[in-house]
């Protein structure tokens, strides 16, 4: 068995062990649709997603696109974007219109090693949804939500999924106030509360 595949079956165990830290938090529930599920890599993912969430006070309720609520953010996943848009680029947000994320599925793919492709996978969903959910376009100097992830972040994340930072989880109950706010002005009933 490969080194990255033991790494990664780590890393899906600490992400699991990893929500339980926030009892103490309450759990804000926010609605994310994806609008395919290309495989189980894509749903592995996203468990792994919710886990780090919950560090922050958030849980996930993942919808498939047929039943995805007004107002819940949506995930597409696309493949053979060209080189040119976005050089680098996993993914991107949409922070100021709140509701649309486009993962680079193929980019995602090429640009990592097989065996990290769940790990990263999970680690760019939590970073656009947490754009999203912030309703900025900034980064930190580390964990999650820095600009780009190095070798060592790389690394790190194969056994323990990246942090939040302090400023992160602030700025997303910031933004998750200032959406409810602008979901309820607008007539849209907000998500039941988390249990």
């Amino acid at each position: 068995m490969k080194i990255w595949s033991v790494v990664s079956m780590a890393a899906v165990a600490a992400a699991s062990a990893y929500g339980g830290e926030s009892a103490h938090l309450e759990k804000r529930k926010v609605i994310v649709c994806t609008a395919m599920h290309y495989d189980f890599l894509v749903q592995r993912a996203k468990s792994i997603a919710a886990g780090m969430f919950l560090e922050a006070g958030v849980k996930l309720d993942w919808r498939s696109e047929r039943s995805c609520p007004q107002g819940a953010i949506r995930i597409s996943f696309s493949d053979g974007a060209d080189a040119k848009f976005l050089p680098g680029a996993l993914a991107y947000a949409r922070p100021y219109e709140g509701t649309h994320i486009r993962v680079l599925y193929d980019r995602l793919k090429q640009q990592n090693e097989q065996s990290q492709w769940l790990i990263v996978l999970a680690h760019v969903l939590v970073h656009e949804i947490t754009h999203i959910l912030q309703g900025v376009s900034q980064h930190s100097e580390s964990g999650v939500m820095k600009a780009s992830w190095e070798k060592a972040d790389l690394y790190e994340m194969a056994f323990k999924p990246l942090p939040f930072t302090q400023k992160d989880v602030e700025l997303i109950h910031k933004g998750l106030d200032a959406r409810e706010s602008r979901l309820a002005a607008a007539g849209v009933a907000p998500a039941p509360a988390a249990r």
